[in-house]
C-alpha cells in the first residue's frame, strides 16, 4: 500500500459516517469506506480551514484517533504537498460529523471512527509483532486485532441502527404535521403557477389556525 492510499485510509476510511458496507474477516478493506469518504467530502466546498478550525481538528483527531494522527504526524510530517492533501480529507471529515445535528448519531460516528482507529493501531501493533519474528507478541497483535474489528463491526452497526431510529422520528413528525405541511406546500405551489390567492375551501386550514366563517 503506497503512502497516499495509506494517507487516504488513515484520514477518511470510514471516519464515521455512513456505517454502511461490512467489516471483512482479517485486516479490514477500505476501499468501500473510502469511496463513501470521497463521496461524502465531494459535497463539502474545499476551503483550507482557518488556524482555530485546524487546532479544533487536531484536538479531535487527538482525543478520538490517536493512532492515525500519530502515523501522519510520523510518516508524511517531511512531505507538505501529501500532508496537504491528507488535511483537506481530515478536515472535510470533521465537518461531515459536524454538521450532525443529532445528538445520538453524531456520538455514534465519533464512536466509529474510535474503532476504526483502534483497528489502525492494532493493524500497526501486528505488523511489528511479525517482523520481531516472536510468536507470542504475535498471536497477542492476532487477538487485539479481532477484537477491535469486533469492536468496529459492533460500531457499524450502532450507526444504521440510529440512523433508523432517528428516521421513525422524523416519520412520525412528518405524519403529524401531514395537514399542516399539505397547505404550506400547496399555497406555494399555487403561488409559482401564478396564482394570487388559494381558496381556502381547496386545501385543509393550517395547523392551529381558525376555521373561517
Amino acid at each position: 500500500m503506497n503512502l497516499i492510499r495509506t494517507a487516504v485510509w488513515v484520514c477518511a476510511a470510514s471516519l464515521l459516517v455512513g456505517g454502511q458496507g461490512s467489516a471483512r474477516s482479517g485486516a479490514a478493506r477500505p476501499i468501500r469506506a473510502e469511496a463513501q469518504a470521497a463521496n461524502r467530502a465531494s459535497r463539502l466546498d474545499n476551503r483550507q480551514p482557518s488556524d482555530q478550525e485546524w487546532a479544533a481538528v487536531q484536538q479531535w483527531m487527538k482525543q478520538h484517533s490517536p493512532n492515525r494522527w500519530q502515523f501522519l504526524q510520523k510518516q508524511m510530517s517531511g512531505n507538505p504537498a501529501q500532508f496537504l492533501q491528507a488535511k483537506q480529507l481530515i478536515w472535510n471529515e470533521y465537518r461531515i460529523v459536524q454538521q450532525v445535528n443529532y445528538p445520538a448519531l453524531k456520538q455514534a460516528m465519533t464512536a466509529q471512527a474510535e474503532a476504526q482507529d483502534q483497528v489502525f493501531g492494532a493493524q500497526i501493533a501486528l505488523r511489528e509483532a511479525r517482523q520481531s519474528h516472536n510468536a507470542d507478541r504475535e498471536e497477542t497483535a492476532r487477538n487485539a486485532l479481532k477484537a477491535a474489528v469486533e469492536h468496529l463491526v459492533d460500531g457499524e452497526q450502532t450507526v444504521i441502527q440510529t440512523r433508523i431510529e432517528k428516521l421513525q422520528r422524523d416519520l412520525e413528525r412528518l405524519k403529524e404535521r401531514h395537514d399542516q405541511r399539505v397547505t404550506q406546500i400547496y399555497r406555494a405551489k399555487f403561488r409559482q403557477a401564478g396564482g394570487t390567492q388559494a381558496r381556502d375551501a381547496d386545501i385543509p386550514p393550517a395547523e392551529g389556525s381558525e376555521p373561517q366563517e
